[in-house]
């Protein structure tokens, strides 16, 4: 990799670490006034499926003989 490049996406680190820090922020203040939302929020951003989802998945079931 060339060095100018290396240079330049070492200037954007700090940049992304604050950007980091003022997300982390503003999220503290929404979770403070909004607990609830804020798990639901944080649940969804990992990937996570709500508990009991496979319960609530209609199941089919074909007329016998086909």
């Amino acid at each position: 990799m060339p060095e100018e490049v290396r240079a330049h996406y070492d200037t954007l680190a700090p940049k992304g670490k604050e950007k980091e820090e003022a997300w982390e922020a503003v999220l503290a203040q929404y979770k403070e006034a909004h607990p609830t939302e804020t798990a639901e929020l944080l649940r969804r951003m990992a990937g996570d499926l709500p508990e009991g989802w496979l319960d609530v998945i209609p199941t089919y079931s074909l007329p016998v003989g086909t």
